[in-house]
């Protein structure tokens, strides 16, 4: 059976960056970052289309966390401890959120900060120090860090999501994947992976 934690937790636990940093910033030692298209699925292997149009085959071991994000409710936002959201504007003003997910509160934070994803696009992982707004219309988090906060405004059009297990049989070609991974053997072997299915 394999670990039903939520996977976005388990890359932050993990400090892959995959997630909670820009990918310019580089996994720490030891860990890879692969990101990219599900191209095939044979057993525990996958062979993934990265983003730069390499082809990589990864070994999803037993033990290894994989997880989807799917949909919460806003409520579940307004309630919530640690967050992850991105969000396009400037950073030091008001940021608008296209989406946020929702990072269970014992998760251990490793990776939390503010990063930017691509040009006016940024990411921002943290603890929400203050919550105004009603669910049911526009909220306004403001996200604490060890560097700093943002203040980010989360209109009704974003999107709300929060970690689920799923089991690797359930991944086909043409999802996309994030992955935290590290060589075992020569291979390229998966600690944790989230999917995103279409």
């Amino acid at each position: 059976m394999r670990s039903s934690i939520c996977t976005f937790s388990a890359l932050v636990l993990l400090g892959s960056h995959a997630l909670a940093q820009s990918p310019a910033a580089g996994p720490p030692p030891g860990i890879k970052r692969v990101a990219g298209t599900v191209q095939s699925v044979s057993g525990d292997k996958l062979t993934v289309v990265s983003e730069k149009g390499e082809t990589i085959e990864v070994v999803v071991p037993a033990d290894a966390r994989v997880g989807r994000t799917v949909d919460a409710p806003r409520a579940e936002l307004a309630a919530a401890k640690l967050v992850n959201c991105n969000a396009t504007g400037v950073s030091g003003q008001q940021l608008q959120a296209t989406r946020c997910t929702i990072i269970p509160a014992d998760t251990k934070m490793v990776n939390s900060g503010h990063f930017p994803v691509s040009p006016g696009t940024t990411r921002t992982v943290g603890n929400v120090t203050s919550v105004k707004g009603d669910p049911a219309k526009d909220l306004e988090l403001t996200i604490s860090y060890k560097d700093g906060e943002q203040r980010i405004a989360v209109p009704l059009s974003a999107k709300v999501g929060k970690g689920a297990p799923m089991e690797l049989s359930q991944v086909k070609p043409g999802d996309e994947v994030v992955a935290a991974s590290r060589m075992v053997d020569g291979k390229t072997s998966v600690l944790a992976m989230e999917v995103t299915q279409k």
